[in-house]
């Protein structure tokens, strides 16, 4: 077995330990250069395809307040969140609204009983007390003292 070749490699392509003849690296190069052109084709097929994708982002024709106007999927997603939050806000608000105007109506049809609640925390005798010691010094000012009055002549 005089006339034969030993080659090894230790597992990584390309990196060859003993002697090769030249036929052997010949087709070395060749595999190398095959497995660097599938990853260039591969590269180019990858950015082709981001490309492709790019030039493919699907358009969207909206009639918002009477204009019509086209915007990517993208866009219109970002508008339907925005809206669906907006949506929410707006239902909290008129709630809000609502509880404001049945306390308003309350206390302009029964002040007592809304007065009284624990929530508000009025001490509703000595509001009484109070409101008519205002009132019984207004009524004791002469009308020069008393600024609200008006003379008519």
């Amino acid at each position: 077995m005089p006339d034969e070749q030993v080659t090894t490699t230790n597992g990584v392509a390309g990196e060859q330990q003993a002697s090769e003849s030249p036929a052997q690296s010949e087709t070395v190069e060749k595999a190398q250069e095959a497995q660097s052109s599938e990853q260039s084709t591969e590269q180019s097929a990858g950015e082709a395809a981001v490309e492709k994708a790019q030039e493919e982002i699907r358009k969207l024709k909206l009639k918002i307040d009477g204009i019509e106007q086209e915007y990517s999927e993208e866009d219109v997603i970002k508008m339907a969140q925005m809206s669906a939050a907006a949506q929410k806000r707006f239902q909290e608000a008129a709630a809000t609204r609502k509880q404001s105007e049945e306390f308003l109506n309350a206390l302009k049809t029964d002040p007592l009983s809304v007065l009284s609640h624990p929530d508000i925390g009025v001490d509703v005798k000595k509001f009484a007390e109070d409101f008519l010691l205002k009132e019984l010094e207004k009524a004791e000012m002469s009308p020069e003292q008393h600024p609200a009055r008006l003379v008519h002549h």
